[in-house]
């Protein structure tokens, strides 16, 4: 079969090979890794974030959850808004006994949820009274072949 782009050479995909080798810690080279100084000041205690400063994401990150920006770290640019304004995201450290708190909190209303709809409850909201539920039954989950 014959190609129409010659081959590269050994000699020359081991340079590259040797060129893109990187560190053991490949996350460092990445554009939003976390800073080495950052990792070692807040890492055992806290989990990072890169906050995008658009619409107000930022301010209820900060503001209204207990993420904080980490100090002494610049904001990357990462994009452009529709205005061609750029968009900054910000290193943000959370303790990581909140995170675990958060996460918990949401799963168990996961997992109410579910169970409400295996048992057929509804939940109290603006469309109750529109909705048909059956009395007396439940919902099944699974599939249904045709006959």
């Amino acid at each position: 079969m014959a190609t129409t782009r010659e081959l590269r050479s050994i000699d020359e995909l081991r340079e590259r090979r040797t060129r893109n080798a990187g560190t053991i810690d490949r996350m460092q080279e990445l554009k939003m890794a976390i800073p080495e100084k950052a990792r070692q000041e807040f890492g055992d205690l806290y989990d990072f974030r890169w906050i995008n400063d658009v619409g107000m994401r930022l301010h209820n990150k900060t503001e209204r959850d207990t993420w904080q920006k980490v100090p002494d770290v610049d904001p990357l640019t990462v994009g452009v808004d529709d205005d061609k304004n750029p968009i900054k995201a910000y290193l943000c450290i959370k303790p990581k006994e909140f995170v675990r708190e958060d996460r918990a909190a949401r799963d168990r209303s996961l997992v109410d949820i579910e169970r409400g709809l295996v048992a057929g409850a509804t939940q109290e909201s603006e469309l109750q009274g529109t909705s048909y539920v059956p009395e007396n039954t439940r919902n099944r989950i699974g599939r249904v072949t045709a006959t």
